[in-house]
């Protein structure tokens, strides 16, 4: 606790035959990081050369040819629900699943892909077919559609021995001034045959002797009509007829292979859903062999473990190389990764800590102090007792369901559910049961008949609370403070400790005492006896704090007001909740006067009243539990830039 785990750096030269299966047994363990040998070498120790796996571009050729399946099956997936769509989670099956090495994941791949597969993807090529068949059909029937009852031969248009015949079609409004022109031109040497299909246009075709040719040609540069060219299919009207009863055939046919994939989706995709996690582990256990330094013979790794696993890795090691191994350990390295190590019971507020930055190696990890201050400064944000309630409720609901799927939402989940415990607790202090719900129209009175300590919307109770929440945030900015002189200390920079964070103390106690000062009526003898010692520290305060920061603590020392005053939020937002649930509660009072509907309109609006106001005051208090914490009490001591520790191991999303 404080402090980040104590790791150790274990250094392994290897025989390289031996590299697969030391991995492998580093993996399944999954409590070792492995990091980048080739360009960190040490004299003596490190040897020069490349290591890369075979296998990785076999591997990605199997992820092509799988992800390809996936997507091809997704849109006969069952569908998730709207929750679990957002929270990424849902009803999946793990399989006990690991392949001895990579040799065998290959084959239990080329069995599936040589044997379901194939049949799977030829149902697939002919699903691709009969789409690209329907969508080529309907486009030819969109463009010669209109002309479904001509009984024209392709064969017939164009210019033979005695005739000159084309295909179009012309507006239907612009027909009287083409059959004008040619009548004119033409008068009766012409054959006009109309295939009246739409309104705004009219199919046609047109036949005039082969001697009229260029003569028809350049009538029509003068005249609107769309010619139309067929390919060499016969007899228009019947290829169009075959063509749109392809087209029904064809969608039969695609409704059967739909209906036999959607059955097939339900066995295939959670087994390529396994086959592509077991790739995706065999695939990061060989690409962390290629940040390895290798001869033909030897295989360097350079391996980061806690330290209390120290003593199990190396034995494992030993065990997986038959002893054949040369180690070398360094129990107090430097620049070590960082895993984050507290109680069961808080370690799902790191995730708090890593939304900010993870500590350096030797800094403190402020996930002990975070885990209450957060969970209390949200209760007095969210003050009722049914608003945490039902926080604590849904939270739990979701935890049960789907927090074995998802480490994130398990650590959220439990997040809230301590927040939500906080303002149960808080909404008894302050007498709020879905606002003055309770308090004022079952009860009968006030919530400050209620409340076990005070109601915020009572008298002056307001400035009450307003006081003590600045009170509580200058005790939080100055436990900052106190960790930043703790991991200054620890670090041997004792100036730092005693210049930019315990000066703090000494100032603050210097006006502390200075204040008493002005208040003898308690005891005669408080200002003449602390009157020294006042300015004494007050002084003493300032100069440690020119000493560390120069003339910039001016700026520090209203900063320090203004971040001590930046917790009212913690009131304001408390008397946010409080307020609109009372608005709520007043305007459905309102409404059940109304007639007939009433009632019905008053528990509508009670409803979605209280439930909008959860919903907006449970994320505004999340959001400024969250300020207060990485603005105000970071900005006191902690940096983080740490680089996170991150063990080779199983992704186990669909696996035991």
């Amino acid at each position: 606790m404080l402090r980040p785990s104590r790791m150790c750096r274990i250094d392994c030269l290897i025989p390289k035959e031996y590299e697969d299966k030391l991995t492998l047994s580093l993996q399944r363990r999954g409590s070792v990081e492995v990091e980048e040998t080739r360009q960190k070498t040490k004299p003596g120790f490190m040897v020069e050369g490349e290591s890369a796996s075979d296998n990785l571009k076999k591997i990605d050729a199997y992820k092509g040819e799988i992800k390809r399946l996936i997507e091809s099956f997704k849109p006969y997936q069952d569908k998730t629900g709207f929750l679990e769509g957002l929270m990424g989670v849902g009803g999946r099956k793990k399989e006990n699943t690991h392949p001895t090495d990579s040799k065998a994941l290959f084959t239990l791949i080329e069995e599936y892909l040589a044997g379901e597969g194939v049949w799977v993807r030829k149902l697939f090529d002919e699903k691709k077919k009969a789409e690209e068949t329907i969508k080529q059909s309907e486009h030819e029937l969109r463009k010669y559609g209109a002309y479904a009852k001509t009984q024209t031969s392709t064969r017939q248009l164009g210019e033979s021995r005695l005739l000159y015949t084309l295909l179009g079609s012309i507006k239907t409004r612009k027909l009287p001034e083409l059959t004008s022109k040619l009548n004119k031109k033409f008068r009766t040497k012409y054959i006009l045959d109309l295939h009246p299909e739409a309104k705004s246009e009219t199919p046609l075709t047109l036949t005039v002797s082969r001697q009229e040719k260029e003569d028809l040609k350049q009538l029509l540069k003068k005249t609107p009509l769309t010619l139309v060219e067929f390919p060499d299919i016969g007899r228009i009207d019947q290829w169009l007829a075959e063509k749109k009863q392809g087209v029904q055939e064809t969608r039969r046919r695609l409704g059967e292979l739909d209906k036999q994939l959607r059955g097939l989706s339900a066995d295939h995709l959670p087994k390529l859903y396994l086959i592509l996690e077991l790739l995706e582990n065999e695939e990061n256990r060989n690409k962390t062999l290629t940040l390895c330094q290798n001869t033909d013979k030897t295989t360097v790794l350079r391996l980061w473990t806690p330290r209390r696993e120290c003593e199990k890795t190396i034995t494992q090691i030993k065990k997986s190389t038959e002893n054949l191994c040369a180690l070398e350990v360094e129990s107090n390295p430097k620049n070590a990764p960082i895993l984050l190590e507290n109680p069961q019971i808080l370690s799902s507020f790191e995730l708090l800590t890593r939304l900010f930055a993870l500590p350096r190696y030797n800094q403190i990890d402020p996930t002990l102090i975070i885990a209450p201050t957060f969970s209390i400064f949200f209760g007095l944000m969210l003050t009722d007792f049914f608003y945490g309630a039902l926080l604590v409720t849904g939270s739990y609901l979701i935890l049960c369901k789907y927090g074995d799927q998802s480490t994130g939402l398990r650590d959220l989940t439990i997040i809230f559910m301590a927040c939500g415990v906080s303002s149960m607790f808080f909404g008894v202090l302050t007498g709020s049961y879905l606002g003055d719900f309770f308090g004022t129209y079952l009860y009968g009175g006030k919530p400050q008949d209620i409340a076990l300590w005070l109601d915020p919307l009572h008298g002056s109770n307001t400035i009450t609370l307003l006081v003590v929440a600045c009170a509580g945030g200058f005790l939080h900015i100055y436990l900052g403070y106190l960790l930043g002189a703790l991991d200054n200390i620890r670090a041997g920079n004792l100036k730092d400790a005693l210049t930019k964070n315990l000066s703090w103390y000494v100032f603050a106690f210097g006006i502390i005492l200075t204040a008493l000062t002005q208040y003898p009526a308690a005891n005669p003898m408080l200002p003449e006896t602390l009157t020294l010692p006042s300015i004494a520290l007050t002084s003493l305060g300032l100069i440690l704090l020119f000493w560390g920061r120069g003339f910039i603590f001016l700026i520090e020392i209203i900063s320090l007001v203004g971040s001590t005053l930046s917790y009212a939020r913690l009131i304001a937002l408390g008397l946010t909740t409080a307020g609109i649930a009372l608005a709520f509660n007043f305007l459905s009072n309102i409404a059940l006067q109304t007639p007939y509907v009433g009632v019905i309109l008053a528990a509508v609006i009670f409803i979605l009243g209280h439930i909008i106001n959860i919903l907006i005051n449970t994320l505004g208090a999340f959001v400024h539990s969250l300020r207060l914490h990485y603005v105000e009490f970071f900005g006191t001591f902690y940096e983080g830039g740490g680089r996170e520790f991150n063990p080779l191991e199983f992704k186990k999303k669909y696996t035991l």
